[in-house]
């Protein structure tokens, strides 16, 4: 960002404070910045147990935009 190339951060992120430094960044920076959200199912990849996802889904706190 201090260069000005473009990013994405891609991570499992469930709660705003985890990725609010990332938008504070942005914000610094001058970026215009893009939250998406995925819904639905796809094949877990990482072997993440469907106790571990069934409590990050009951946990998931909906990006509010400010």
């Amino acid at each position: 960002m201090i260069h000005g190339d473009e990013c994405a951060v891609s991570n499992t992120f469930i709660k705003r404070w985890e990725y609010e430094p990332y938008l504070k960044m942005a914000k610094k920076y001058r970026y215009n910045t893009q939250v998406i959200e995925c819904h639905g199912q796809w094949n877990n990849t990482h072997d993440v147990t469907i106790d571990k996802i069934q409590t990050m889904k009951k946990n998931w706190e909906n990006h509010i935009h400010y």
